[in-house]
């Protein structure tokens, strides 16, 4: 016993040396002066640990900038930077770095704030970070927690993610619990943020709640834009009377705004007590603020044993106002679950319409600066926020006027032709006065454009072989009116009239025939010269 006690000290004494090796007391070894102008230079896990505690031991507004991409210690357990009693308000600048490794698990009867920040107040900024293979776990009465931040309260994060995991259990009753890939609650602004790591929230207890989103579990008065997910979202009330609202990119959006987002993600509510209401959503799992142009294609479920469940492609319940939305057929049986507030233009689209260009541009409408693109990976984008390896196309209109003035649709890329048009017509241009000819096979469009149906009849030519000496012609159809020729009867792959000319073969293998021998009263003959094909005397 004496000699395990003496082992135990000395281990006790030996993380001190280490920490005060680290750490000399008043001494911040890093350059820079802590200021906006001239922030601490994070070069090593160690100045960030160092930084941490500077913060939170009052030093609530030193800025820093990290000027490299940092490890942190395995299996060290990350205290968060920033409280309720001593927010975070200075400038913590990624500048384009990662921090891997971040862990937190914090298991407490008092209010969590965790993440890489627990709470950050009014006028603080964390900017330009990634966070990469981060896992945040925390278990309590009140819990805040994100990749980021818990609690952004009036601050901004902005150009930052985070591709790890983040859980929170609620285990009082009346507790709740706020978990978000970027941040747990924001009152301030989230912009151009994303996250692909797993988030998962459980209230234990009754009346319990979970706040579960993709980017932000509750947005309360604050802003969301540009941003995306494609982690897995989860949340579980499994208190009597206990409620989830559960969202791909927000749980609860509380009177905050929500604009140009979209979730990928697979977006999942579950209740298992009486009384208790589960709200799912593709977007956001309940709504009383606004959400405008987002879209989602995760599939979306809730389900309860004993007590009320909505879902909805775009949000479970809305009490606010959500416009210009889109969500994936089959992704949920509606847009919205219940609805007791507005929704324009909130509907389902195809897979087409998501490949084509269409749900990018209509998500670009009305607004000025259109942020949405097609990407490559043949979904929407945001120009400003594209995930890696991706390209954005501007998304174009082509709105065609039929001949009894009626309108319909087609949509592609800048630079591409269209995949389809109606059949049975001819297509023009008309501008002052000038009408001109489209080939649909080759026609590309750089910009939204208007053009104009006309009857096309197309007469089928029937294909003809050449003989020897007149020539054939392929199978083509023809348009009399204009003198146009196709390869197809919809008059999509126009050709020329040349091109269905396939020429006279020219004789072929000849033979001698009618030859005969002279006899002593009769002369001889040498024969004809005949094509052996057609039989033509040569």
């Amino acid at each position: 016993m004496r000699k395990k006690s003496f082992k135990s000290a000395l281990t006790v004494l030996l993380s001190l040396m280490m920490i005060l090796v680290m750490f000399p007391a008043n001494a911040f070894a890093v350059d820079g002066e802590g200021t906006k102008e001239n922030p601490y230079e994070i070069a090593a896990a160690a100045d960030l640990y160092e930084f941490a505690i500077k913060v939170n031991e009052g030093d609530n507004t030193a800025c820093a900038v990290l000027t490299a991409d940092i490890t942190l210690l395995i299996d060290t357990n990350w205290t968060p930077i920033g409280n309720d009693s001593n927010q975070y308000k200075g400038t913590f600048d990624g500048d384009g770095h990662t921090i891997t490794g971040l862990k937190v698990d914090i298991q407490s009867d008092n209010t969590i704030y965790a993440g890489l920040f627990g709470y950050i107040g009014e006028g603080g900024t964390i900017k330009n970070l990634s966070l990469a293979d981060s896992k945040i776990t925390c278990s309590g009465n009140r819990v805040y927690a994100g990749g980021v931040c818990g609690l952004n309260d009036y601050g901004t994060i902005e150009n930052c993610y985070n591709t790890g995991e983040v859980s929170g259990t609620g285990t009082s009753s009346y507790g709740h619990v706020y978990v978000g890939g970027v941040c747990g609650v924001n009152d301030g602004t989230i912009k151009n943020c994303y996250n692909t790591g797993e988030v998962s929230g459980t209230a234990t207890d009754y009346f319990g709640d979970v706040n579960a989103g993709g980017v932000c579990g509750w947005n309360y008065y604050g802003t969301i834009e540009n941003c995306y997910n494609t982690g897995e979202v989860s949340g579980e009330a499994t208190g009597s009377d206990g409620w989830a609202y559960v969202g791909g990119v927000c749980g609860y959006n509380y009177y905050g705004t929500i604009q140009n987002c979209y979730n990928t993600g697979e977006v999942s509510g579950t209740g298992t007590s009486s009384y208790g209401y589960v709200y799912a959503g593709g977007v956001c799992g309940r709504n009383t603020g606004t959400i405008q142009n987002c879209y989602n294609t995760g599939k979306v479920s809730s389900t309860s044993e004993y007590g009320f469940v909505y879902a909805g492609g775009v949000c479970g319940c809305n009490d606010g106002t959500i416009q210009n939305c889109y969500f994936l057929f089959g992704t949920a049986d509606k847009a919205v679950s219940i609805n007791n507030g507005t929704v324009d233009n909130v509907e389902e689209k195809s897979a087409e319409a998501f490949a084509s260009g269409e749900a990018a541009w209509l998500l670009n409408e009305p607004q000025t600066e259109k942020p949405w693109g097609q990407g490559s990976n043949g979904m929407p984008v945001l120009k400003g926020n594209l995930p890696d390896g991706v390209t954005s196309y501007v998304p174009v209109r082509i709105t065609i006027v039929m001949q009894d003035n009626s309108e319909q649709y087609r949509y592609t890329t800048e630079g591409s032709t269209v995949a389809e048009y109606p059949t049975g017509y001819a297509f023009f241009f008309k501008e002052n006065g000038t009408q001109t000819w489209i080939n649909k096979g080759t026609q590309t469009y750089d910009a939204d454009a208007t053009i104009y149906a006309e009857n096309m009849p197309l007469e089928k030519i029937q294909a003809k072989a050449p003989t020897c000496t007149e020539s054939g012609n392929s199978k083509y159809w023809y348009f009399a009116a204009y003198d146009k020729y196709f390869s197809d009867e919809n008059g999509v792959n126009e050709i020329t009239a040349a091109s269905t000319v396939i020429p006279a073969t020219g004789h072929g293998e000849s033979e001698v025939k009618g030859a005969k021998e002279a006899t002593c009263t009769e002369d001889g003959y040498t024969g004809d010269k005949v094509c052996k094909v057609c039989g033509e005397i040569l």
